[in-house]
């Protein structure tokens, strides 16, 4: 039996949530290891993440 975190998210809007959450993920650890934390902004992390500045802000659901 797969582990959850290992399966596909199950229709298009999961994917695309997960997709998402990957490139906000990857851009946040781009960033800060590039400038550190305190010259990192959201700013930056949602235009590296091509995902608007409002949608960072959200809270991602609780993957557990």
């Amino acid at each position: 039996m797969p582990d959850q975190a290992d399966a596909q998210p199950a229709n298009r809007f999961e994917r695309r949530r997960a997709q998402t959450r990957g490139a906000l993920i990857a851009a946040a650890q781009q960033i800060l290891a590039e400038q550190g934390t305190s010259e990192a902004s959201i700013q930056q992390i949602a235009e590296r993440a091509d995902v608007g500045f409002r949608l960072v802000l959200q809270p991602l659901p609780d993957q557990g």
